[in-house]
């Protein structure tokens, strides 16, 4: 190969990430923009907190249902309902936090992980928003101990969004002992 093929193989050896500093360093914000990667979140607002939950991570939102308490269960398990004839769990973010949870739900938020999934409830379904992978930045100090689940924060224009990853609430609540 001569020097012009050593120079492609250099050229497309160039990650995104790469490519987007370039480009924001010669002044081409807008050109960085439209290549910086972005997903989508559903909103939500439990009482007075707001979550962002990946879109790829929500299955169903639903409107509240009956709900069966079930005996020794941990507190932070609400109980079951009858889901397209299977049993799903229903957790309350609020007993993570140590809030007031929400006795009159709006809506259940079915979230979902490989095999595991729960119904959550919330007071609002606020909408989706498209999120600039960028603008994630990570939560605050005091939610990494409290809020394992909160995996970042967004800046939104209503306020601080935390981002909740399903995967990490599935798997504590699957394990974790009341």
């Amino acid at each position: 190969m001569g020097a012009s093929g050593n120079d492609d193989a250099k050229t497309s050896s160039i990650g995104l990430n790469e490519a987007l500093a370039v480009k924001r360093a010669l002044g081409d914000q807008a050109i960085a923009d439209e290549v910086e990667p972005e997903a989508e979140y559903l909103c939500v607002r439990l009482r007075d907190r707001r979550y962002a939950i990946p879109i790829g991570q929500v299955a169903e939102v639903l409107s509240p249902t009956t709900v069966t308490r079930v005996p020794h269960m941990p507190d932070h398990v609400r109980g079951v309902f009858n889901r397209h004839g299977k049993i799903t769990a229903v957790l309350d973010l609020a007993a993570f936090s140590g809030i007031e949870g929400e006795e009159s739900p709006k809506r259940l938020v079915v979230v979902q992980h490989e095999q595991l999934e729960a119904a959550v409830p919330v007071s609002e379904v606020v909408g989706l928003v498209q999120v600039r992978m960028s603008a994630i930045e990570p939560p605050l100090a005091h939610l990494v101990g409290e809020l394992a689940f909160v995996t970042g924060q967004i800046d939104a224009d209503g306020g601080i969004l935390s981002v909740l990853d399903a995967r990490i609430l599935l798997e504590n609540s699957r394990v974790r002992r009341g």
